[in-house]
């Protein structure tokens, strides 16, 4: 079986339906897969936004071995874009070969292309995902360790805002999980996104 794979040709088809399930464990499995490489991610983009999907399967055989999930996204001011992922700092190929990745990439181009788009955008965070093109620099990404002591963390807080957290956690400020009600969470949630300027997708959802 093993060497029958290793002599199958690898092509890049677009996602069947029957697909989504295989197509989320090769996400999950891989070591850069992110949310928004998954399944649950497109169907989001889709019925909150209408963008187009093409979503590109790389496969040895039967089997998955590598992807890229594009939208068409288009806008007065942007023009019609090929993107991997709107909304979301992470997107790309993974793949598990440099071949599925160089055929995903040249099938991306040859859909720029077809689409007359402006341009191809791929959010790659990492070089491992990056073939001719570049690793994004404009997103960027914040990691913190966490472990079971909780001064450890707080030293890597910087000095001033380090007092602010240690200031916080003498409030007596108590948290609870309700699953029964999300409105409470939206008012808030709402809320703070509009102290920052940014619009709430839900009302973007109902405007339409």
């Amino acid at each position: 079986m093993g060497a029958q794979m290793a002599q199958a040709v690898i092509t890049v088809e677009n996602l069947e339906a029957a697909d989504h399930a295989a197509w989320d464990r090769f996400v999950s499995d891989h070591p850069l897969g992110s949310p928004f490489h998954l399944i649950a991610w497109k169907e989001s983009i889709e019925q909150t936004f209408g963008y187009k999907p093409f979503y590109l399967e790389a496969k040895q055989g039967d089997q998955i071995c590598g992807v890229l999930p594009l939208f068409l996204t288009g806008g007065f001011l942007t023009g019609r874009r090929l993107i991997s992922s709107p909304f979301a700092v992470y997107g790309g190929i993974l793949a598990d070969s440099s071949q599925s990745r160089s055929l995903l990439l040249e099938r991306a181009k040859q859909l720029a292309a077809d689409l007359e788009v402006r341009d191809l955008e791929l959010r790659n965070a990492w070089e491992d995902q990056c073939s001719e093109l570049p690793r994004l620099s404009r997103y960027f990404t914040f990691t913190q360790q966490i472990g079971p002591e909780e001064e450890p963390i707080l030293n890597t807080i910087p000095r001033k805002r380090r007092a602010a957290v240690r200031k916080s956690l003498q409030q007596s400020l108590v948290s609870r999980r309700e699953f029964s009600d999300t409105r409470a969470f939206e008012d808030l949630y709402s809320r703070n996104l509009r102290r920052l300027g940014t619009p709430r997708l839900a009302n973007q959802i109902a405007a339409g």
